[in-house]
């Protein structure tokens, strides 16, 4: 019965990943004002996932119940971090040198 989560731990993962993704992408497009911002956190956070993937992969790490649900949390932490700074840049008035600074810094 242990075995038998290795037949399924792929498939569960991505389709686990899937819908994370989907469903940050329909919250983004609520609470977001502009489309392009809803592209960024996109973009960001599929370079994330993309970067965690090739570390697990350089590292040596097999993907198991403990990995799957570290990339899980991993989505949830970043699409946080990411959404507040576009929010931030987003919202910050001003010039591009003071946008950039603002956003950054809260």
């Amino acid at each position: 019965m242990f075995f038998e989560q290795f037949a399924i731990i792929v498939p569960s993962t991505l389709t686990t990943i899937f819908l994370a993704v989907a469903a940050i992408l329909c919250v983004a497009a609520l609470l977001l004002p502009r489309v392009n911002a809803i592209g960024i956190v996109v973009i960001a956070l599929s370079s994330i996932l993309v970067m965690l993937f090739g570390f697990m992969r350089a590292a040596d790490i097999k993907l198991n119940s403990i990995s799957s649900i570290n990339l899980v949390l991993a989505i949830g932490l970043s699409v946080d971090a990411v959404a507040h700074v576009t929010h931030a840049f987003l919202t910050t008035g001003g010039n591009h040198k003071h946008v950039d600074a603002g956003s950054i810094s809260g």
